[in-house]
């Protein structure tokens, strides 16, 4: 049973490990810069421009992700193709301005602050921890087994941090991007749902493994009755009706014999 538990606490944590992985390696990465792993994500943003530090100032904006270490932005001539992301790294800033003769705007310009997506950082140290408990939980061992218990809680409580951040983080793009844009369509992105799922995933993998380390426990504190000093043992039932069978038959044989003695003797 306890290998049945620690099996299971495997297989979820990695699987925790890997939802984390995918947040961690968020937009924009060295191999593709339009992956899908976005915290907060907006559309029709009507042609705002981004005027962030490298930017095309004069590129018309249609559609813009927010990643763990930087944006991308598509314009509105190539909605579908993020063909330009910032690389600034681990708490960018993202400047943009409304575009001109829009009255519908109630401000000129937007930021979104580095410090609002400093704080994503979270999610790989979480993803560090999450791994180190998943290493641990394939150690059958009892000691090993109750620390990566630990560990996964202090996995999944990390998560839940980062999994906050992300709404924080969510709430003041909205903001900020609706000052510029009114109309613009803002909804989370898709990592921002995976940090969300790795939190149940960590707790259920490190409840199993708080299981398979009572089981194990249990286990190792058996000791079997015949072995305890100055007890009797209680044989099965089975066991039981074969002594007597065969004491029975041993005790018959052993009268014939004597019968059988005193008949030759008496012959003599």
């Amino acid at each position: 049973m306890a290998r049945a538990f620690n099996a299971f606490s495997v297989i979820v944590g990695f699987c925790a490990f890997v939802l984390l992985v995918l947040c961690t390696v968020s937009l924009p990465t060295t191999l593709n810069d339009s992956t899908p792993f976005s915290f907060v994500s907006a559309n029709n943003l009507q042609g705002i421009n981004d005027v962030g530090y490298s930017a095309n100032r004069a590129r018309n904006l249609s559609r813009i992700r927010l990643g763990l270490w930087g944006y991308c932005t598509s314009d509105v001539n190539s909605p579908s193709d993020y063909d330009y992301c910032a690389r600034p790294g681990h708490g960018y800033q993202v400047s943009l301005n409304a575009t001109n003769g829009d009255t519908q705007a109630s401000y000129d310009n937007a930021n979104i602050q580095p410090s609002w997506t400093r704080g994503l950082a979270v999610h790989v140290v979480a993803m560090v921890v999450a791994a180190i408990a998943v290493i641990l939980s394939i150690i059958p061992k009892t000691a090993v087994m109750l620390i990566s218990f630990l560990v996964y809680l202090v996995a999944a409580v990390l998560a839940l941090i980062a999994f906050i951040i992300d709404i924080v983080l969510f709430i003041y793009s909205r903001n900020r991007i609706h000052r510029v844009s009114p109309n613009a369509s803002i909804y989370p992105g898709v990592a921002f749902y995976l940090c969300l799922i790795s939190i149940p995933l960590l707790l259920i993998a490190g409840i199993t493994a708080c299981c398979g380390h009572r089981y194990k426990k249990r286990d190792e504190a058996y000791v079997p009755s015949s072995y305890a000093a100055g007890t009797t043992t209680t044989a099965p039932r089975s066991n039981n009706v074969s002594g007597a069978e065969s004491y029975n038959m041993s005790t018959t044989k052993s009268s014939k014999q004597k019968v059988l003695d005193a008949f030759h003797a008496s012959k003599h």
